[in-house]
This record gives structure tokens, C-alpha cells and sequence, in this order.
């Protein structure tokens, strides 16, 4: 999965407003691996906070 970054038109507000649909999607699926095929073009650590945060939700079951 891709959230490309083209000539400035997506930006931080955009990756987090995309995001939780990503999560939920991998949740409905239990497919947690999923998350982890997203990729940003940039910048990348957009995507490192985000999944470090649904990684520690998912560990405490929320």
C-alpha cells in the first residue's frame, strides 16, 4: 500500500486523515502486517510515528 507524495499535494494532515481508515481496514482483517507495507515517499517519519503508535495500542489491546 502507498500513500504517494507528489509534488507537494499530500501533506501531514492528509497522512492523518488516511491513516485511521488504514488501521481500521487491518484491523477488520487482523492483518497487522498490512500497516507495514505502507510506504510514504516522504516524508518517512510520518509513517514511523504512526505505526509506532498502533503498534503500542495494539499491545495494550485498545
Amino acid at each position: 500500500m502507498y500513500i504517494l507524495y507528489r509534488e507537494g499535494r499530500y501533506t501531514r494532515e492528509d497522512f492523518e486523515r488516511l491513516w485511521p481508515q488504514m488501521v481500521e481496514i487491518a484491523r477488520k482483517n487482523n492483518d497487522w502486517d498490512l500497516l507495514s507495507t505502507v510506504r510514504l515517499l516522504t516524508p518517512q517519519e510520518w509513517l514511523r510515528d504512526a505505526w509506532q503508535k498502533v503498534l503500542a495500542e495494539s499491545r495494550a489491546g485498545t
